[in-house]
């Protein structure tokens, strides 16, 4: 007892070197007490020790393997540690018994795309879109590494102006092409559509959500609904401040070439007067910062064509 309370008063200090000596001790008396350790490893996350935390959690969760929190922090722990799978495998085990929490759906989305395990990382996307909804700030780069894994799979439509760069981590497994049959991501494919459209519904003036979803249908070959999107990527940009704000003006136009391009390929459905009409007008808001740029020089030609 004791040694717990000092434990808990080096902890209330934020002394946590003192406490992990404290609770270390504490677990050696009694090491089934299963507090002790899940405080221990909270000490250990705090002082970046991540291997002892490890061991302090999966003694939390032998000793109550329906404790969803010690799973996560296990999880969290892995993370750090670059152990991945193992890492999915506890995020798993915590979304057993606590299905609310769509920081942990986040996580496990993350985790399954790392992995390239498509059917996992759909199932999880799905419960993080409809559990979370609007509350969620979706993972932007892990969106755009799913979206280009779908890409590859399919061997998909590529061009510069929809273009995405996510991060390869140097521990990501190597996509393995031959791992799923047609059917089976043609299938998928129809559920992130659909989960990218609740997703940007839930999210409508996020530009850079519409634009991984217009990247998404662009590579399936679907142009009207990629147009859709763009048009949606242009209202999110035009939401915010957009004044002196050059990046976000470049966006701006760089939105307006992917619609002239999907126009391009869509021959059926040629652009709208209204559409040349916005694009005009976003040459004109543009012009002061950007009328020197190739991006704006190539919709000027293309409107007045």
């Amino acid at each position: 007892e004791a040694a717990r309370a000092l434990a808990a008063f080096y902890v209330r200090q934020e002394n946590f070197s003192s406490a992990m000596h404290f609770f270390n001790e504490c677990v050696r008396l009694n090491p089934i007490f299963g507090a002790d350790w899940f405080t221990l490893g909270y000490t250990a996350m705090k002082l970046g020790n991540w291997a002892r935390a490890a061991e302090a959690y999966t003694r939390v969760c032998q000793i109550d393997p329906d404790s969803s929190s010690g799973w996560n922090n296990l999880a969290v722990c892995l993370i750090r540690s670059k152990k991945y799978r193992p890492a999915l495998h506890a995020l798993s085990q915590a979304l057993k018994f606590d299905r609310s929490s769509w920081p942990m759906w986040q996580n496990h989305f993350s985790l399954a795309v790392e992995l390239h395990e498509i059917s996992t990382a759909m199932c999880s996307l799905e419960s993080l879109a409809g559990i979370g909804g609007r509350k969620v700030e979706h993972d932007k780069e892990t969106l755009m590494k799913f979206t280009a894994d779908f890409a590859e799979y399919f061997n998909g439509l590529h061009h510069e102006l929809f273009h995405l760069s996510p991060t390869q981590s140097e521990n990501s497994e190597k996509t393995d092409k031959a791992k799923y049959s047609e059917a089976f991501l043609e299938r998928h494919a129809g559920r992130f559509e659909n989960v990218l459209g609740r997703i940007c519904a839930d999210h409508p003036f996020d530009h850079e959500l519409f634009l991984i979803a217009a990247h998404f249908l662009f590579s399936r070959g679907k142009f009207t609904d990629a147009i859709e999107y763009c048009h949606g990527e242009i209202r999110g940009l035009k939401s915010g401040n957009i004044d002196n704000n050059e990046d976000l003006q470049r966006k701006l136009l760089l939105a307006v070439l992917r619609i002239i391009h999907l126009h391009t390929q869509n021959t059926e459905h040629p652009i709208k007067e209204s559409d040349l009409g916005s694009f005009r007008s976003i040459l004109h808001s543009t012009q002061e910062l950007l009328g020197n740029s190739k991006e704006w020089e190539q919709i000027s030609a293309f409107v007045h064509s």
